[in-house]
């Protein structure tokens, strides 16, 4: 992704309403590129809300493991409802506070997640910490 690319997608502010050419949400556009060229197996959807990000995420990038993650047990109670997908598992979690999850990603992705608790680095040092060496936040 170019710089001036993901700059667009920063000032965008992660609207999902900005369509790209392929007619989806220009994120899930751009999320598509990054993640191809990253070979990605398995990725952390961080803040997956209601998991309709999470869900799209599996369906353009095929042979991955999707983990849609947040602090909401009932926004992970709805994602498990209105968006399951074979390859899509929802979890609950507080990152900033030492969450229960152990598994490691070669990938997360943060579609939403950071407009609400903004930079806290404690929330950002959580989501490292499940991101293998060289992989991509």
């Amino acid at each position: 992704m170019k710089q001036s690319d993901l700059r667009n997608v920063i000032k965008l502010g992660a609207d999902l309403n900005v369509r790209g050419p392929s007619g989806r949400p220009l994120l899930l556009d751009l999320l598509r590129e990054e993640l191809a060229l990253a070979r990605a197996a398995r990725v952390l959807d961080v803040g997956c809300g209601s998991g309709e990000v999470t869900r799209e995420q599996a369906e353009l990038l095929a042979h991955r493991t999707i983990v849609g993650l947040d602090v909401s047990s009932d926004m992970v109670a709805h994602a498990r409802a209105a968006n399951a997908h074979e390859r899509v598992s929802y979890t609950v979690a507080d990152l900033a506070n030492g969450g229960p999850l152990r598994d490691h990603f070669q990938v997360a992705t943060a579609t939403m997640a950071l407009h609400w608790p903004g930079p806290d680095p404690a929330f950002l040092a959580g989501v490292l910490s499940l991101i293998e060496p060289g992989g991509l936040f």
